[in-house]
């Protein structure tokens, strides 16, 4: 498609099963830095996940700035994407994708990786009307001006040792996972203390409640976990089916 004056594109992955009464669930998958839509799909394993549950996924492409494909997810990216308006264009995508596909608009959901994680975080908060939960894979958001209409459920994983985007930030405009979930837990309404839902082989989940039950916050870190993303055939858990286990009880009114 061409937004801006530039030529856009996306990968859509459809699965085989049709669509459910009120259409398919939609995954906006967002990928890391130097990647295209298409290697998301492989790094998150989408395609087992579209034909298990009946799940339906757009991947859109960065434009590549200094060799590498970044996508303004704000902070630090916003000058070396020169402003690029990626929120314009995954709205326009996303309105292309409704009319084209039989999607349930009210079960659209954005996951990302790295780059694509923080890009994430900004689409949920500028999107909040439109996106009924985000799963955020190592990249935290660097979005400053996050006010988002609505609240957002959100699932973030992490390994405490990346050394590419580290947990605790790097002082140069990205700040630390905790301080991020801080932030969106305010915004939830999640006023009470952290459930442990797991703690096991160095992974450590917590879980927050929303006090209005629409805005649940949870944060899995990975003890000797570097820049990539969760699998259980090294980590003896799946980022991919832990997300969306969170994501599929998700709708946005």
């Amino acid at each position: 498609m061409t937004y801006g004056g530039i030529d856009r594109s996306y990968v859509v992955l459809t699965p085989d099963a049709a669509p459910g009464p009120d259409g398919y669930p939609l995954i906006i998958g967002l990928h890391g830095t130097g990647a295209s839509g298409a290697q998301f799909i492989l790094t998150a394993a989408l395609v087992p996940l579209a034909d298990a549950r009946g799940v339906m996924a757009v991947c859109p492409d960065a434009l590549m700035f200094e060799n590498y494909t970044y996508f303004n997810a704000g902070g630090p990216f916003e000058d070396l994407t020169g402003g690029t308006d990626d929120i314009g264009f995954v709205s326009a995508m996303l309105d292309t994708v409704l009319a084209g596909y039989d999607v349930d608009p009210s079960r659209v959901y954005v996951m990302g990786f790295s780059n694509g994680s923080a890009m994430a975080y900004r689409v949920a908060a500028q999107m909040s009307d439109r996106i009924a939960a985000l799963g955020a894979v190592s990249g935290q958001m660097v979005y400053e001006y996050c006010n988002p209409a609505e609240h957002v459920p959100l699932i973030h994983f992490h390994g405490l040792s990346d050394r590419f985007i580290p947990f605790e930030g790097n002082g140069a405009g990205i700040p630390s996972v905790q301080s991020v979930i801080d932030i969106w837990r305010g915004i939830n309404g999640c006023t009470g203390s952290a459930e442990t839902i797991c703690d096991r082989n160095g992974i450590l989940g917590l879980r927050w409640e929303s006090a209005g039950g629409d805005g649940e916050v949870e944060l899995y870190t990975i003890q000797d976990q570097e820049h990539e993303w969760p699998r259980l055939s090294s980590l003896q858990i799946s980022a991919t089916n832990v997300i969306w286990e969170f994501m599929e009880g998700c709708r946005r009114n």
